[in-house]
């Protein structure tokens, strides 16, 4: 038996002009072609890895970067997703 303490939900970082911006829902195929920025650790640490994209066999391009503030001009840039 367990009682869940929280509850939570995977949030997708895209630029204002991504095609993907304006949709209510992402499915795992829509990042197949995608850079995927994630903090320098084991992707297998990460929600949207484990719970996501695995399970439908989605492997996008993953690419470490290790500070928010790059990461999220990276994405405004229109570099990739985080």
């Amino acid at each position: 038996h367990y009682t869940a303490l929280f509850d939570y939900e995977v949030k997708l970082v895209l630029s204002p002009d991504h095609p993907l911006a304006n949709r209510l829902h992402i499915q795992p195929q829509d990042l197949i072609s995608e850079t995927l920025f994630i903090y320098p650790v084991q992707r297998e640490r990460f929600d949207i890895w484990r719970h996501f994209l695995q399970p439908a066999g989605i492997t996008p391009h993953f690419k470490h970067v290790d500070n928010t503030l790059l990461l999220i001009q990276m994405v405004a840039a229109g570099m990739g997703i985080a």
